[in-house]
């Protein structure tokens, strides 16, 4: 005895199942960086200062940060 399968509906057999999995997202962040020049001219005594001084090492290190880099020196 033979046993075989036949399609009810050949155009069927003929597919193929694709499994596809998409995710589609976006995630928007940021921040707003802004100067406080009261704690500059507090921090630095310099009414002066800008950002790019500080962050261009043009100005002196202030006293308050000596503890800093001292521990920092000490890695």
């Amino acid at each position: 005895m033979e046993v075989g399968i036949v399609a009810a509906n050949p155009i069927a057999s003929e597919l193929e199942v694709i499994d596809v999995c998409a995710f589609v997202g976006i995630s928007l962040e940021g921040d707003i960086v802004a100067t406080g020049m009261d704690s500059n001219l507090h921090f630095y005594g310099d009414p002066y200062l800008n950002t790019s001084d500080i962050l261009l090492g043009t100005v002196d290190r202030p006293k308050a940060a000596d503890p800093l880099y001292v521990a920092l020196e000490e890695l």
